[in-house]
């Protein structure tokens, strides 16, 4: 029989009706060569009667008189035998990936032991992530390793041999064996969410009580971790991260009406810790409790949206309000830049445009009067390009698609890289050809105009706008869908509504959306459908050759949109084309404002129903975990596109 690659050790005591779904997690698992040992630790239910139903070979069970979970994992250790060994619990399920992940960076690094984070989700639907602040990459000594769960692991035998549990600590068991461990194995976090953490009531994590007497153990067996760093500059990590954590079981307990907070605070304060020091002076006081059950009525006041929070909060709003308004009047593009504008369309113009665009801010029409100024300012330049138009083409073959990201799909960050991958995904049968350019392969399918290239060398043309150039010509010249590198997909657009002459993405039309926005709803630049020689793309085309031939500028960054609207109000055709979309993904920005709000079924999964497209921007951050350490929204995209590749 050859010898198993992984072994995996679960011990269980008295946890009959979770201890299947445990085992068949790791059983399921991608990987092979595995061993599963499960260490029954003296269990009095029918632990073992539902173990003996399950006949895998892989499968062993023993059976050890009550000793504890650490006595348990060390036995299954010394038993193991595989080159590799990882540990499960029995009340916490894995991604069927989990162990071939790890395997694979652990082959690729050359780190001894790899763990990843594991995801804990609560009654509220909320998910949060442990270890929550760590950096993905080899663990360095500033870091902290309390959060990390024992069933993340997996690591060469030989270190969990050398360094075996100890049973004497009532919590942390796992810190506790890091901590020896570290000093003489390399550590890796891959930062994935493999595993989905249940715990149970009788769950050792659970004992808020057992939490003094494992960090009063802690200093007895490693006074290092206490004390102060050489460097004054740099924290004691796991010193303010267990200090951390004693505050929050004090807060925990303190709600729920326990005892043994006090206590906990005590700890917190002895290790130098400024907020439990606050907190243990306001105990003393008889003020702790309020302190506490008033911060929490404040943040659910907060999360509420109550009448109360927002009486408060009414003179803070207003405050700033004013301030993003002379923020506004000082960042406008139109009195900002005012200069510049002079210089390339003249100096009444620019006022026109500059007091135009103040009015706007300081009358809340956002960008009503100086749109006006701008359509009037267009229809003067671009009455050339308004003549007779040809009918659209006909097309032939499958239907190509159009993406573009400058600099190469290599060098795009995540959001842009998961947004260009789900386009490849959902554009990838018989009926489309998908095509991505780049500075390196565009001119392969369009020849730009002399002036339109030369303003871009020159530096007065943006990349943005040389992007909306390229579009109009492709389109022009092959048809096609167009799609921003930032549009990710869930779904398959309907392949009726490409068939037409024209499609994009539409919404509701509002009268307050037609006074602050060009589109107002009604077409979005970046996902349009377009035959071939159809007069919106040839008007198009022909309007950048004489603006960009004229203007060395633009007076507004949404120009593209601007000369749709010309388009629009000027050729019955392409009014006809655009009025004949139907309403479509409504909610195409939903998921990029909350992609850093805490991920819940309730808040993601309306959006993923209401839309297949989901605009995102590569200009703002992206967070993977919230300060309390709840798993965002956009983690959680990010796994669920891996894990469809």
């Amino acid at each position: 029989m050859n010898e198993p690659l992984i072994s995996v050790v679960l011990p269980t005591y008295n946890r009959a009706k979770q201890v299947k779904q445990a085992v068949l997690s790791v059983l399921n698992q991608t990987a092979e060569g595995l061993e599963v040992i499960v260490v029954d630790d003296g269990s009095t239910d029918d632990t073992l009667s539902l173990l003996a139903e399950m006949p895998d070979p892989r499968l062993r069970v023993v059976y050890q008189e009550h000793g504890g979970a650490c006595a348990a994992r060390n036995k299954g250790v010394s038993l193991a035998r595989g080159k590799y060994v990882a540990f499960q619990d029995s009340d916490d399920l894995w991604k069927r990936d989990k162990l071939a992940l790890q395997l694979q960076c652990l082959r690729e690094t050359g780190a001894d032991v790899v763990f990843c984070s594991l995801a804990r989700q609560e009654a509220d639907g909320g998910v949060y992530l442990f270890p929550s602040r760590q950096q993905e990459g080899f663990v360095k000594p500033e870091d902290s390793l309390l959060g990390v769960g024992t069933q993340t692991l997996l690591g060469r035998r030989e270190a969990f041999l050398r360094f075996p549990f100890d049973p004497d600590m009532p919590r942390l068991q796992e810190f506790e064996m890091l901590c020896r461990l570290r000093r003489r194995y390399s550590l890796y976090f891959l930062d994935r969410p493999l595993v989905d953490y249940r715990p149970g009531g009788d769950s050792i994590s659970e004992s808020a009580e057992k939490l003094t007497a494992a960090i009063r153990l802690l200093r007895e067996k490693h006074p290092a971790l206490f004390s102060r760093p050489t460097d004054e500059k740099i924290k004691n990590a796991e010193k303010t991260a267990l200090s951390g954590r004693l505050r929050l079981d004090a807060r925990t307990m303190c709600l729920s009406e326990k005892d043994g907070w006090r206590d906990c605070l005590t700890l917190a304060a002895e290790l130098d810790d400024p907020e439990a020091k606050f907190q243990l002076t306001l105990a003393k006081a008889g003020l702790y409790s309020p302190y506490i059950r008033l911060r929490a009525a404040a943040k659910r006041n907060k999360d509420g949206n109550t009448l109360l929070w927002r009486a408060a909060a009414f003179p803070l709003r207003t405050a700033r309000k004013i301030k993003q308004t002379l923020n506004a009047l000082v960042e406008a593009e139109q009195i900002r830049c005012f200069r510049r504008k002079k210089d390339v369309f003249g100096a009444r113009l620019a006022v026109k445009w500059a007091f135009a665009a103040g009015a706007d801010i300081l009358t809340g029409f956002h960008t009503h009067f100086y749109h006006r100024a701008i359509r009037r300012f267009l229809d003067g330049a671009l009455a050339k390009a308004v003549r007779a138009l040809p009918e659209p083409k006909t097309e032939k073959g499958p239907l190509p698609v159009w993406a573009l990201w400058w600099d190469g799909e290599e060098n795009a960050p995540p959001c842009v890289k998961m947004a260009l991958n789900s386009q490849k995904k959902y554009f990838a049968g018989p009926d489309y050809t998908y095509h991505l350019l780049s500075k390196e392969n565009y001119a392969a399918y369009v020849q730009l105009a002399p002036a339109v290239l030369s303003r871009f060398e020159q530096g007065t043309m943006s990349l943005t706008h040389l992007s909306d150039v390229l579009r109009c010509e492709l389109l022009r010249a092959h048809g096609g869908l167009w799609l921003d590198a930032t549009v990710y997909m869930t779904g398959p657009l309907d392949r009726e509504s490409l068939a037409g002459d024209f499609f994009t993405v539409r919404k509701t039309t509002y009268p307050e959306n037609r006074r602050s926005l060009i589109p107002a709803g009604r077409w979005a630049c970046y996902v349009l459908r377009c035959r071939p020689g159809g007069p919106l793309m040839t008007f198009l085309t022909a309007g950048y050759k004489i603006y960009w031939q004229k203007y060395a500028d633009v007076p507004d960054y949404y120009l593209l949109d601007a000369m749709i609207d010309a388009a629009y109000r000027h050729i019955p055709k392409v009014k006809q084309m655009v009025d004949g979309v139907p309403v479509n993904n409504e909610r195409i920005f939903d998921l990029y404002s909350m992609r850093n709000e805490a991920y819940a079924p309730d808040i993601a999964e309306p959006v993923l129903r209401a839309n297949c497209l989901h605009k995102l921007s590569y200009k703002d951050k992206y967070l993977d975990c919230r300060p309390d350490g709840r798993m965002t929204v956009w983690k959680w995209m990010r796994e669920e596109a891996r894990r469809e590749v």
